[in-house]
C-alpha cells in the first residue's frame, strides 16, 4: 500500500515483540502510523517544496470546525517532476478529508477518507557484477562525475531500462470510528476500515553480459524483457476494544480485550514480453525503450493469482503498575484463526495451483519493567511470533504450522 506523510499525524515505532497487538508480525516491532483529526480551532498550512533536480510539491492542511460538536480537516497534495536518475519521476496527487461529530459528552465519531492518485517511472536498480561491473552498483558508485569500467563510461545517474517504466496506482481507503466513555473505569471504541487500490505496473528488466577487451571484462549488453502487472487488492477490517482502567491495593491496572476481523483479496494479471532490443554500451541506446510501448508484444501468460485471507482474532492485555509505579507487569496473549487461500492457474507445478492452509495462532506475551531511576529502566520480556511461516507448511505430524 502507498502512503503519504501530509496525512499522518504521527508514526509510533513499537519495539520489540508485537505479537499481542498485531498478532501475525515480525518479532522485532512495528511501525503506526495515526492520521491526521479534526481539532476545535481554525487553522491552516501551505508548505511548498522544491529540489535541484526537478520536483515541486504542495500541500495544504486546513482545519475548519463546524459547529461546537462538529469539526472539519481537509488535506491536499500536489507533487510533479523528476528524480535524480535518468528517466525517473514522480507525480502524485492526495485527497484526504476528515470529520469529527460529538455525539454526546461521552461520544465521539470520527471518520476520514483518503485518495491517492500516483503516477510514476521508478528509478531503476543498478544491475550487481563483480569485479569491473561492481562499478554499476550504487555502493560503488558514489563518484558523481560517472565512472570508467574498464575503458566504458558510466554516468553517476545511469538507468538502462529507459524512459517507460512506468506505475499507475489509485487508492481510496475510509475509516469510521465510534469511541464511548462509560464513566472512569471503562470505555470503548469500535471501527470499520476499507480500502481498495488498483495498480498497473509496466516495466523492463535485464541482465548483463560482458566481453573480453585487452584481458579485461568490460559492459557489452543488457538484455531486456518486460513485464506488466495488473494487481487489485481490497482490505477491510474491523475492530472492537473495551478498556478498562483500576486502582486497588495500591496498584493501577489497565486492561483492553480486543476482537478483530480482517477480510483481504487480491487479484493480479502477469504478462511478459517476447526479449526485446538489448541496451548496448557501444551506443547507449536501447531499442527497447520504444518497443514495450507496443501493447501487441505484452502477450505471453506469466501469472494470475487470486488470494483471500480471512482471519479474526481475540485478545486480553493487561498492564499493572506497581510500588508507585516503580514496576510494570504486562501479561496477555492473542488467539488468531484464519484461512488463506490462493490460486494460480498457470503455475507449471499441479500442486502450487490451488492452496489453502489454516491459521490457528496463540500469542502469550510477558513483560516485566522496572525503574531504577527517573532517566534509567530495565526492560525483559517474552512472547511467540507466527511471522515468516510458509503457507501450506506443517510440522512433523502434519499439522498446518
Amino acid at each position: 500500500m502507498l502512503f503519504d506523510s501530509a496525512t499522518m499525524d504521527r508514526v509510533e515505532v513499537l519495539k520489540g515483540p508485537s505479537s499481542l497487538l498485531s498478532g501475525v508480525v515480525e518479532a522485532g516491532g512495528m511501525m503506526n502510523s495515526i492520521s491526521k483529526a479534526p481539532g476545535n480551532r481554525k487553522t491552516a498550512t501551505i508548505t511548498l517544496r522544491g529540489d535541484n533536480w526537478g520536483m515541486r510539491r504542495a500541500d495544504a492542511d486546513v482545519t475548519i470546525p463546524l459547529t461546537k460538536r462538529l469539526s472539519s480537516r481537509f488535506v491536499l497534495v500536489r507533487q510533479a517532476g523528476d528524480a535524480w536518475q535518468q528517466f525517473a519521476w514522480n507525480n502524485r496527487t492526495v485527497l484526504y478529508g476528515a470529520l469529527s461529530y460529538k455525539l454526546t459528552e461521552n461520544t465521539r465519531l470520527t471518520t476520514n477518507v483518503e485518495y491517492i492518485d500516483y503516477l510514476a517511472a521508478l528509478p531503476s536498480p543498478r544491475t550487481n557484477g563483480t569485479s569491473a561491473l561492481n562499478s554499476l552498483t550504487f555502493r560503488n558508485n558514489g563518484n558523481l562525475n560517472g565512472r570508467w569500467a574498464n575503458g566504458v563510461y558510466i554516468p553517476w545517474d545511469f538507468n538502462p531500462f529507459g524512459p517507460n517504466n512506468r506505475r499507475d496506482q489509485q487508492i481510496i481507503r475510509t475509516s469510521n470510528q465510534v469511541e464511548h466513555r462509560f464513566n472512569a473505569m471503562l470505555s470503548v471504541r469500535a471501527s470499520a476500515n476499507y480500502s481498495r487500490s488498483e495498480k498497473y505496473d509496466r516495466r523492463v528488466n535485464g541482465s548483463m553480459t560482458t566481453r573480453k577487451v585487452n584481458g579485461l571484462d568490460v559492459p557489452n549488453t543488457i538484455t531486456l524483457l518486460g513485464t506488466e502487472d495488473d494487481d487489485t487488492f481490497k482490505t477491510f477490517t474491523s475492530q472492537a476494544d473495551l478498556v478498562g482502567r483500576f486502582k486497588y491495593f495500591g496498584i493501577e491496572q489497565q486492561s483492553i480485550l480486543g476482537a478483530e476481523y480482517i477480510d483481504y483479496d487480491q487479484i493480479r494479471f502477469r504478462f511478459n514480453t517476447a526479449p526485446l532490443s538489448p541496451y548496448l554500451f557501444s551506443t547507449g541506446t536501447a531499442g527497447g525503450w520504444t518497443e514495450m510501448l507496443d501493447d501487441s508484444r505484452w502477450n505471453i501468460p506469466n501469472t494470475r493469482v487470486t488470494s483471500q485471507v480471512r482471519r479474526y482474532a481475540y485478545s486480553l492485555t493487561n498492564v499493572f503498575a506497581l510500588f508507585a509505579s516503580r514496576v510494570f507487569l504486562m501479561a496477555g496473549a492473542r488467539h488468531d484463526r484464519g484461512t488463506i487461500a490462493s490460486q494460480s492457474p498457470l503455475s507449471t507445478n499441479v500442486l502450487a495451483r490451488t492452496t489453502k492452509s489454516d491459521e490457528n495462532a496463540l500469542s502469550p506475551t510477558f513483560g516485566l519493567t522496572y525503574r531504577v531511576t527517573h532517566s534509567l529502566s530495565v526492560f525483559a520480556s517474552t512472547s511467540r511470533s507466527f511471522s515468516g511461516v510458509p503457507v501450506g507448511s506443517v510440522d512433523m505430524r502434519g499439522d498446518p504450522l
